[in-house]
């Protein structure tokens, strides 16, 4: 079982994962995981497969479309 991580411990599993994504991004995520590793993976890789998060032409992370797992 994983341990649920600290909320800077839970930011810097989401700058892992999804490196230079705006902060506003970043803490969204990490709060609605509730520290606990699998969602944080789980979260990012639900809001890329959909289209609500991708990569601009500049390689940075941008939110397209707002949905329920970033409020």
């Amino acid at each position: 079982m994983c341990r649920r991580l600290a909320t800077a411990e839970a930011g810097g599993s989401v700058e892992a994962s999804c490196g230079g994504a705006p902060a506003e991004l970043r803490d969204r995520i990490a709060a609605r995981a509730g520290g606990n590793p699998f969602f944080i993976e789980e979260s990012i890789r639900a809001l890329v497969e959909s289209g609500a998060i991708a990569r601009d032409g500049a390689g940075e992370w941008v939110v397209r479309e707002r949905t329920a797992a970033l409020d």
